[in-house]
């Protein structure tokens, strides 16, 4: 039965409504999120940082909240006898800051003096794993860093310098000796000896 033009004006603006209403959803409606992979933001030590404590405590921040799960290495670069990419020292079980964005690396025995080391993230899990990443900063680009040289210290001479010294009961005595560190790293003195020879 035809139509009337009424009835097809009705309907055909009706369907215009519903393509209307099903294109402002659709332009509503949120986009899909991206995968933001976890990238690595700053260190400790900084990349070719020289005079690191041996016992230094590592860290490795990155640019958003973790799984606070991941597997990371620091090698011995100049360990003798040693594979080519270094030594791997065995690490303590690594300590996450409450967000889970920084992770705190320590050797479980102190690093050897004068030493280059690298240090890798070699996987870190995001909550989301599209967002986990691998070889942080890069595979062949670790981060790198020297631990200080050992402390060498030579006396200098001071003639006439306490040569004698007079020990008065209950009084601290103040004895000074000169010495040079040569080998351009600090020194610290804890303790001391000495002795004392008969008039």
């Amino acid at each position: 039965m035809p139509q009337s033009p009424m009835r097809l004006l009705r309907r055909a603006a009706v369907a215009f409504a519903l393509v209307a209403m099903a294109t402002l959803l659709s332009a509503a409606a949120p986009a899909p999120a991206r995968a933001a992979p976890i990238r690595l933001i700053a260190t400790y030590p900084a990349n070719n940082a020289e005079r690191v404590a041996p016992e230094a405590e590592l860290y490795f921040v990155f640019d958003q909240p973790t799984a606070k799960s991941g597997a990371f290495s620091v090698a011995d670069l100049d360990s003798i006898g040693g594979p080519p990419g270094g030594t791997l020292l065995a690490l303590q079980s690594p300590r996450w800051s409450a967000s889970g964005d920084t992770v705190f690396l320590k050797p479980v025995q102190p690093m050897t003096y004068g030493h280059l080391h690298g240090m890798l993230v070699n996987v870190i899990e995001a909550p989301d794993p599209q967002n986990s990443a691998t070889d942080l900063p890069g595979v062949n680009n670790p981060i790198y860093f020297t631990v200080s040289p050992r402390a060498n210290l030579e006396r200098l001479g001071t003639p006439g310098l306490y040569e004698s010294v007079t020990l008065v009961p209950e009084r601290a005595v103040p004895v000074t000796i000169g010495v040079r560190e040569t080998a351009g790293t600090a020194a610290y003195f804890n303790r001391a000896r000495y002795r004392f020879y008969p008039a």
